[in-house]
């Protein structure tokens, strides 16, 4: 049961991984307005 659990979620990881590569500067430029955006506005205050 668990093995089973941890087989899907590692084949889930590995396609989302595969789609992040696929698409690289698409993701980047949603990774920097989701996280590095806020962390510079939270710095400038």
């Amino acid at each position: 049961m668990l093995m089973r659990f941890v087989h899907r979620w590692k084949s889930y990881f590995v396609s989302s991984l595969h789609r992040f590569l696929a698409q690289p500067s698409l993701n980047l430029m949603l990774f920097y307005y989701q996280m590095v955006e806020p962390s510079f506005r939270l710095l400038s205050f």
